[in-house]
């Protein structure tokens, strides 16, 4: 898997490369990144996270997979997740922002600020074409 940094994804997007991210539909409306779709990997039905039985379904409904994607979630472990199984799905350039929306800590502990806890320009609500609710139901499910 490729780990990119919140410079690097920054860079991307300004050329052009979509960023998906995978947090709840919650998560998504309280921030995000500028111009980020979001596809959930869990949903928030329960007061436990269950998973996206249209995860795969809605991701391939908008995105080839030959095209150059970065992933993002609020630490990196789901979209570490959502990467693996993607790639299992057949897609071939996947980038992780793995410090994600928050901020991550490293196996020694050491935190690596993420795109908010940065500072960095953020989105409230969203577009509605970048929203879960629209791309599932363009993705005709």
């Amino acid at each position: 898997m490729v780990s990119v940094t919140t410079d690097e994804v920054e860079n991307l997007i300004d050329e052009g490369i979509a960023y998906i991210d995978v947090r709840t539909i919650e998560e998504f409306e309280d921030g995000h990144l500028p111009a980020a779709f979001n596809i959930p990997l869990r949903l928030t039905a329960t007061p436990e996270m269950q998973s996206n039985p249209d995860f795969l379904s809605v991701f391939s409904a908008h995105f080839e997979k030959t095209q150059k994607l970065i992933l993002g979630c609020k630490a990196g472990s789901r979209s570490a997740l959502a990467i693996k199984l993607l790639r299992e799905a057949g897609y071939e350039h996947l980038l992780d922002m793995s410090a994600g929306y928050m901020g991550s800590k490293n196996a020694f502990g050491q935190f690596t600020p993420g795109w908010h806890a940065e500072g960095r320009e953020i989105e409230m609500g969203g577009e509605v074409q970048q929203s879960y609710a629209h791309l599932k139901s363009r993705a005709k499910l």
